[in-house]
C-alpha cells in the first residue's frame, strides 16, 4: 500500500488515466492527420490525364457553341516564356505540335481548343500553392470552338491554384467563368 491505496488500485488508476490520455492524443492526432491528408488530396498531386473537368462556351459574335470534357482532351501543352513568371497552356482535342507553341493556334473545324494564360499580378515567378484570380491577376482563357483565337472575356471570375510546377510539368486547378465561356477542372500540362 502506498498513499492509503493498494498498489493494484493505483496502477489501475494510472493505466486508465494513461489510456484515456492516449485516446485523446490519438483522436486529436487522427483528426489532424485526416485534415492533412484531405488537404493533400485537394491541393496535392494531379491526375495522369491532361484534363479532368468540363469546358463549355455559348455562341457569341466570334464563336459558335462548343463543349468538351476531360475524355475529349488529347493533349495539354505549355509554352514557357522562359522565366517561370507566366505560361500559356493549350488544351486540345488533337495532339499539339510543340513547334507551333508561341504562335497563334486555332481549333480545327468541329473541335475545341482552350488557351489559358497564367501570370501573377506582382510579376514574380509562379509557385506551387499559389492562387491566381482573374481580374486581379493577368489570367485569361479563350475557348475556341472553331471561330479562331479570339473571344469575348468580359465578366471574368474564378480562381486558379497552382498544384505542381517543375521543369517539365505545370499542374493547376481552374474554375473560370466569363460572359460566354466556362472551364472547371484540373489541368496537367507538359513543358516540352
Amino acid at each position: 500500500m502506498t498513499g492509503g491505496q493498494p498498489i493494484g488500485r493505483q496502477l489501475t488508476g494510472r493505466v486508465v488515466g494513461l489510456a484515456l490520455a492516449l485516446a485523446i492524443v490519438l483522436t486529436i492526432g487522427g483528426s489532424v492527420l485526416t485534415a492533412h491528408v484531405a488537404g493533400a488530396a485537394k491541393g496535392g498531386k494531379c491526375a495522369k490525364v491532361p484534363f479532368a473537368g468540363t469546358i463549355s462556351r455559348t455562341e457569341d459574335e466570334s464563336q459558335p457553341v462548343g463543349a468538351a470534357t476531360g475524355d475529349d482532351i488529347a493533349s495539354a501543352t505549355v509554352f514557357d516564356f522562359g522565366n517561370r513568371k507566366n505560361f500559356t497552356i493549350y488544351l486540345a482535342e488533337h495532339r499539339l505540335d510543340p513547334k507551333d507553341l508561341g504562335s497563334t493556334i486555332e481549333a480545327p473545324p468541329g473541335e475545341v481548343l482552350v488557351t489559358i494564360f497564367l501570370a501573377a499580378k506582382n510579376g514574380k515567378a509562379l509557385l506551387p500553392g499559389q492562387r491566381l484570380r482573374p481580374g486581379r491577376d493577368p489570367v485569361s482563357v479563350i475557348i475556341d470552338a472553331g471561330g479562331g483565337a479570339a473571344a469575348v472575356t468580359t465578366g471574368q471570375t474564378g480562381e486558379v491554384t497552382i498544384r505542381q510546377l517543375s521543369e517539365r510539368l505545370v499542374c493547376f486547378s481552374i474554375d473560370y467563368t466569363s460572359q460566354f465561356q466556362r472551364i472547371d477542372g484540373t489541368v496537367r500540362a507538359r513543358i516540352p
